[in-house]
């Protein structure tokens, strides 16, 4: 820790001016977002039914929203009257009042302010802890000092990945992605749009899709699909789409991603050529999709090896990018994972970075392949694997509880394939190597079953899976572990 740089006094004072509802002061929540954003509630009412002391770190990368579901959380615990004003707490721990004060002693001076003892059951909401590189060395030592305290951590950076302790602390993960899909055309106010009366599906999981398929309108949902590609992971460009349309929202876009990347956390950890970690993260965001390997970008980059290492690690656990792992034609993991796909948790930061997606676009593709996994990366388990051998490849396999695999799916962002299914010479292949009798296609626009031989190929708009991915995992905390069920077919 460094030096501090306040008394006590002054830093009990800055406590209380965070934390209004103490003195009945008008509430800030005034400020907060009438539209929720749709992990809001599992992550808050996770919290609330959790009657543990096991903290919680909520993870994600900067601009998804943290400090805003900090403060829904505060608002949600006064509202069910799960606490009292006075045993909730938040503290911004980048202000520079706190600056050199260990979290045991932050929490001292605060509950010594509100009148609170150690025995007490208290909330904690501790907000930007990525500026404590040493975070969770800290939360190993509070549970001795603090027993009854429930402590709620807001980081960029998972810490403990990084570090890699041998003795790791326990804590609950809540990784609040980027909006999905599903979220940006909830929040744009646009499924009234996209879907015919969709208010009659409610919240629910759609374990049919065929019956939310009938409703579509895919010409618009499509459209939709393509500003998300462009727009979509930038929660803050959402009201000028809107009321001044996309032409005029890219300058803000492409400002807001330059200030996304542009941070001083990297010196904290130890990377000191910032300048060099941001060429590497756009030339990573623009193969997204893409097989490499460690050696492969060394080369390229002309960098050791442990460096490559260093800044895959970095950019992982800040949440920029996503490392999905590769399996062999029979679904088994390698001893050493020489080769991986790399993919932008954000999908918005490839266009923000190059130029906007076309529907056209040649390179379309690998940006649809991007935003696909992005509805899933956000899991914390049962995350999907690629699969590639010396001939062929298949984008994206889900092992079961056996470790076998029991789903496929090849991601396009086209019809080509929709007659010719037998042209999908490598996803037929893995299929029939692992028993799978049905694999799935995503296409341009065409919903369509093709039977050959003894495989059906299910072909489904690539919008669509997107959406339902979202829609699902949010209604249902569906953590792809069973099935995944597409439209039937319609001819």
């Amino acid at each position: 820790m460094g030096k501090r740089l306040f008394s006590d006094d002054f830093v009990r004072s800055w406590i209380r001016e965070q934390n209004p509802w103490w003195d009945k002061r008008p509430y800030p929540f005034a400020e907060l977002p009438k539209q929720r954003r749709l992990f809001v509630n599992l992550f808050t009412n996770g919290i609330i039914d959790d009657q543990t002391v096991k903290p919680w770190v909520l993870l994600g990368g900067r601009k998804v929203g943290k400090t805003t579901l900090l403060k829904y959380l505060v608002q949600d615990l006064l509202a069910t009257q799960t606490a009292g004003a006075t045993q909730l707490f938040y503290l911004n721990l980048n202000n520079p009042v706190v600056s050199g004060i260990p979290i045991a002693e932050l929490i001292g001076l605060a509950l010594d302010e509100a009148h609170k003892g150690k025995q007490e059951r208290v909330y904690f909401m501790l907000d930007q802890a990525e500026y404590l590189s040493d975070w969770p060395n800290q939360l190993r030592q509070l549970p001795l000092e603090y027993p009854a305290i429930k402590l709620v951590l807001g980081s960029v950076v998972d810490a403990a990945r990084i570090q890699q302790d041998s003795q790791p602390v326990e804590y609950q993960t809540f990784l609040l992605p980027p909006p999905t899909f599903h979220e940006f055309v909830y929040l744009r106010g646009a499924e009234k749009e996209s879907f015919r009366k969709l208010e009659e599906l409610g919240e629910n999981y759609i374990a049919e899709p065929e019956v939310l398929f009938k409703k579509v309108r895919l010409p618009k949902l499509n459209q939709l699909f393509i500003q998300y590609l462009n727009f979509g992971g930038l929660l803050e460009l959402y009201p000028s789409l809107t009321t001044i349309g996309p032409d005029q929202t890219t300058p803000l876009r492409d400002m807001l991603a330059v200030h996304l990347l542009a941070s001083d956390l990297p010196a904290i950890y130890g990377i000191a050529d910032t300048r060099t970690l941001n060429h590497f993260f756009a030339s990573l965001a623009y193969i997204s999709g893409n097989e490499t390997s460690v050696e492969e970008l060394a080369n390229n980059f002309s960098m050791a090896k442990n460096t490559i290492r260093k800044y895959l690690v970095w950019l992982e656990a800040c949440h920029l990018i996503k490392l999905v792992e590769r399996v062999d034609m029979d679904g088994k993991r390698f001893d050493r994972a020489n080769f991986f796909k790399i993919y932008l948790v954000n999908p918005t930061l490839r266009s923000a970075l190059f130029h906007d997606v076309a529907e056209d676009d040649l390179f379309a593709g690998s940006v649809v392949e991007t935003a696909v996994f992005a509805q899933l990366l956000h899991r914390t388990q049962n995350l999907p694997y690629y699969s590639s051998w010396s001939r062929g490849s298949v984008d994206l396999v889900r092992l079961g509880a056996n470790k076998k695999p029991n789903f496929a799916l090849e991601i396009k962002w086209s019809n080509q394939f929709v007659e010719k299914p037998t042209l999908l010479k490598n996803l037929r292949a893995f299929c029939k190597r692992n028993e799978l009798s049905e694999a799935y296609i995503t296409t341009l626009d065409i919903r369509k079953d093709r039977r050959r031989n003894d495989m059906v190929y299910k072909f489904v708009p690539a919008a669509f899976f997107a959406y339902l991915l979202g829609r699902n995992m949010v209604y249902t905390k569906m953590q792809f572990t069973d099935t995944v069920k597409m439209p039937k077919s319609s001819t």
